[in-house]
């Protein structure tokens, strides 16, 4: 099974949005990467694993979902810049 992600030439998005979206996607992937790689503990998870288990799985949890807002960054940067400006008229 594979994901293909496409976009829809239809859809109307300006640089702006593109900006907007990377900056929130940055910002949401510090503070994932805070949470993972900061000093303080996670604690919870799964009853019957020790708490270093635990620890190191919401750590891991938080770092993946750190980089994949990172990449959903990277490609809403890429789209700012590769935008082409829209004439008017047309």
């Amino acid at each position: 099974m594979a994901i293909k992600i496409t976009r829809n030439p239809n859809h109307k998005q300006t640089r702006l949005s593109a900006f907007t979206g990377g900056v929130i996607c940055f910002t949401l992937a510090g503070l994932a990467f805070y949470a993972a790689f900061g000093s303080g503990e996670i604690s919870g998870g799964i009853p019957f694993a020790p708490q270093s288990l635990n620890s190191f799985l919401g750590k891991a949890m938080f770092g993946f979902g750190g980089l994949i807002c990172a990449l959903f960054g990277f490609l809403a940067f890429y789209d700012v810049f590769t935008l082409k400006k829209k004439t008017h008229g047309k």
